[in-house]
């Protein structure tokens, strides 16, 4: 099926591959967000805790 798929997907330009091997190499972003508003995780002192703006 995936086979069947990528056979009617238009070919990928020199750029494009640069660009995915660039996204592949930086892996995934880093979270953003967190859970700090709503306390730490069990087993760590709340002053322990690591505050963002």
């Amino acid at each position: 099926m995936l086979d069947a798929l990528c056979a009617g997907l238009p070919e990928l330009s020199a750029a494009d591959r640069a660009a995915v091997a660039g996204l592949a190499l930086a892996g995934p972003p880093a979270e953003e967000v967190g859970l700090a508003p709503y306390g730490p995780p069990l087993g760590q002192p709340f002053n322990e805790m690591e505050v963002r703006p």
